[in-house]
């Protein structure tokens, strides 16, 4: 009983330690909660909020000439800049901030926020002299110096976060659109939107101070990078398109239609293995490119993935000598095309019927010859109205003359493989280059 209870207790503690762990959680998003807007604000605009203890910058907020908080703004960046070739990143990045917060910060009305939480309510976003071209600039150059600070420990997205406010600011600020695109390219995890992100940014740049020796060299690397990623996706859609159109017809005989008799679900069991196989390599494809931020890519992936489903859909059906659950492209197409209900009943058997007579080699049976064929539906003729038997017999002779004329294309439409095998080449389309 003794050793039970033991074990009821340490069950009892392991409860319990996940109670707080759930208790602390329900906190940490009750915390969030009251100050989702700070949260969404960046890393260097939170962190003026903490300015607030240190005297010189608060000093700085409270002077009302422009001149005197330039002069100390100036002071905090030149400081920064000494830690920063010293190699002390980290606090040069403080010290950058500090620039910046001397006219962009936000303020807070609690004066115990350190103890008592951050929350919207208490909180105030000042933006103090930001009309002057001259503070415009030099936060600017704080926001980009900063950044750099950022690059030193991998902090890319903030990095980029601080490159974009400053072109906000200064949109002729070459080291932010530098920068930026450093940051953007750098990172393993560089995707073909990044790159085409990044090329803009130094088309600009050179744009402003063209004969720049090191924006020229990376702007030329990231171009011949983009070439090379483009030909080999390139390679690998065609490739795509190429193997689902040759898995949806890999035998032409397994699509012919069987005469009565033949196992329809025999011919079924065999189709689309290998193209099925493919259609799963390249959905983990598209979901990999869709991780890599490269969604357009993804996007032609996945259409064609589409298109294969479709084709292979249909091989199956014409296989298994059955017309009873045709695709919806099938329904769509027969409906808008050629103005036939693929769901009707007796449409299906009809078309059951005459891809019968095909697979024998007969002629197609003539419209009235529906109505001579006692013997193949006696019941269903019986229970038609006269004006449900008339429009049976046109619809009749339209999906005899349709089937043996070759207009219906049930076999792998023309048009689906046309589009597996001509991708569009306005994805790999080269963008001008200077």
């Amino acid at each position: 009983m003794m050793g039970g209870g033991g074990g009821g207790g340490g069950g009892g503690s392991g409860g319990f330690q996940e109670l707080l762990q759930q208790a602390a959680a329900l906190k940490g998003e009750q915390v969030k909660a009251e100050r989702r807007k700070f949260e969404a604000q960046p890393t260097f605009l939170q962190n003026t909020l903490f300015h607030c203890r240190h005297e010189t910058v608060e000093e700085a907020r409270n002077l009302k000439d422009v001149e005197a908080r330039l002069e100390v703004a100036a002071r905090f960046k030149d400081e920064g800049n000494a830690l920063f070739a010293k190699g002390a990143a980290l606090e040069a990045s403080d010290m950058y901030e500090r620039c910046i917060g001397c006219f962009w910060y936000i303020a807070t009305s609690e004066p115990n926020f350190k103890e008592k939480g951050v929350k919207d309510e208490h909180l105030s976003y000042r933006q103090d002299f930001l009309g002057d071209e001259r503070v415009k600039k030099l936060v600017a150059t704080a926001l980009v110096n900063a950044a750099s600070c950022h690059q030193k420990f991998s902090n890319w997205d903030t990095c980029v976060q601080n490159c974009t406010h400053a072109l906000d600011l200064d949109e002729t600020n070459v080291k932010a659109l530098y920068r930026r695109a450093q940051a953007r390219t750098i990172p393993v995890s560089c995707g073909a939107l990044d790159l085409d992100l990044a090329i803009k940014d130094l088309k600009r740049a050179l744009a402003l101070k063209a004969d720049d020796r090191a924006l020229r060299k990376m702007y030329s690397e990231l171009v011949a990078q983009r070439t090379r990623q483009r030909e080999s996706d390139k390679k690998t859609f065609t490739g795509i398109f190429e193997r689902a159109d040759l898995g949806t017809r890999d035998d032409e005989s397994t699509a012919k239609p069987s005469a009565r008799g033949t196992s329809g679900k025999e011919n079924a069991s065999g189709v689309g293995n290998a193209a099925e196989k493919e259609i799963l390599m390249y959905k983990d494809v598209a979901a990999s490119l869709r991780q890599q931020g490269r969604d357009n890519d993804a996007a032609q992936v996945e259409d064609a993935i589409a298109q294969a489903e479709e084709s292979l859909m249909r091989k199956k059906i014409l296989a298994s000598n059955s017309f009873e659950q045709p695709t919806k492209e099938m329904i769509r197409e027969a409906r808008e095309e050629h103005g036939i209900d693929l769901t009707d009943p007796d449409v299906q058997a009809e078309l059951q019927r005459q891809w019968e007579r095909r697979a024998q080699g007969l002629d197609p049976a003539p419209a009235d010859d529906a109505d001579a064929d006692a013997d193949a539906a006696p019941q269903i003729r019986e229970e038609m109205s006269d004006n449900r038997m008339t429009m049976y017999i046109v619809v009749v002779g339209v999906i005899a003359t349709l089937i043996f004329s070759g207009i219906i294309p049930w076999i792998a439409s023309s048009r689906m493989t046309h589009s597996f095998e001509q991708p569009r080449e306005d994805l790999f389309a080269h963008e001008d280059e200077l």
